[in-house]
Formats: C-alpha cells, structure tokens, sequence
C-alpha cells in the first residue's frame, strides 16, 4: 500500500444521515441567532454600541452558517448523485 493509499483509506466517508443531521443543525443555529437578533431589537429602541456590535457580529455568523448550510445542501446533492463524500 502506498502512502497515498493510506491516506485515502483513513478518510471516513459521510452519509447522508450526516449531511441532513449538519443540515438540521445548521438551521436550528440560524434560527436561534435571528431570534436571538430579534429580540435584543425588540428590547432597546436604541441600543449601546456594545450591543450594536454584538448584533453585527450574530449577524455575521447568520452568514457564515447560510454559506455553510448552502454547501452541506450542495454535498447531499452530490450524495444524492451517487459521489463519495469524505470528512
């Protein structure tokens, strides 16, 4: 066996109950960050800027988990395709 070989052979493949399992995270994480977002608004007609920021920075992971979201949903296609998935 070659190096190569080895290091594909370590590779543990992702399954479809993976994929939607990440999904399913992914989503209830959204949810709670824009609920989280939603109320501080609701909560401060005028918020400090320490909670503005905050804001901005929940915000900002809102995005980083849609993009991730957006991936895991493009691997269960390519799942769904019959391609072999590695962690």
């Amino acid at each position: 066996m070659t190096q190569i070989d080895i290091f594909t052979f370590e590779q543990p493949l992702r399954t479809k109950s993976d994929v939607l399992a990440s999904i399913g995270n992914l989503k209830q994480r959204i949810e709670e960050a824009r609920e989280a977002i939603k109320t501080a608004k609701e909560k401060t007609e005028l918020p400090s800027e320490q909670q503005q920021e905050e804001m901005a920075e929940v915000a900002e992971f809102v995005k980083i988990y849609e993009r991730n979201l957006q991936h895991e949903e493009e691997n269960l296609q390519r799942l769904m395709r019959g391609e072999r998935l590695t962690f």
